[in-house]
């Protein structure tokens, strides 16, 4: 029996507050109630490709032609490149724009 399994009332008498907290915050999580906002974290090239709704491919030649501006190299083993939400924000205002 998990904590999920709990009844309410009877999580309330036994969990901490904190734990309570805990195990409400990985149920919102595991059930898509609260999703990472993407302009928190640094963004991969799948990561940006998701977000304009392009291929991979396709990013790579917008960051050619300079509608993407290059990602900065990441620090450490194989040094991927990464980008912020803001650096790409006007390559997905444009995209939209150009779907409609």
């Amino acid at each position: 029996m998990t904590a999920m399994d709990t009844p309410l009332a009877e999580a309330m008498q036994t969990m901490t507050v904190g734990g309570l907290c805990e195990v409400l915050a990985g149920y919102l999580r595991t059930h898509e109630v609260i999703v990472e906002d993407p302009r928190d974290r640094n963004l991969s090239i799948k990561d940006v490709a998701k977000l304009i709704g392009v291929s991979v491919s396709t990013v790579r030649r917008m960051i050619a032609d300079g509608e993407i501006p290059d990602g900065n190299t990441s620090i450490g083993r194989g040094g991927r490149k990464l980008w912020s939400y803001r650096s790409i924000q006007p390559a997905i205002l444009q995209h939209q724009k150009g779907r409609k």
